[in-house]
């Protein structure tokens, strides 16, 4: 789960980055749009999804 690291970084950088563009520009009147799409099925989340397959059984 480790190796996904740099990518939650990035796309929290993004994300940070949208938010600080946001406030120097709303002044001017400039609109600042993020799309930041959730989970896509890569194989980078692969092992994310079998673990969450794993602990979504019935409780109890």
């Amino acid at each position: 789960m480790t190796e996904n690291v740099p990518y939650c970084c990035a796309k929290g950088g993004v994300t940070y980055a949208d938010a600080y563009d946001l406030s120097e520009l709303a002044p001017h009147n400039i609109t600042v749009n993020n799309i930041g799409p959730g989970a896509i099925d890569t194989p980078i989340d692969a092992d994310v999804k079998a673990e969450s397959k794993k602990i979504s059984g019935p409780a109890g």
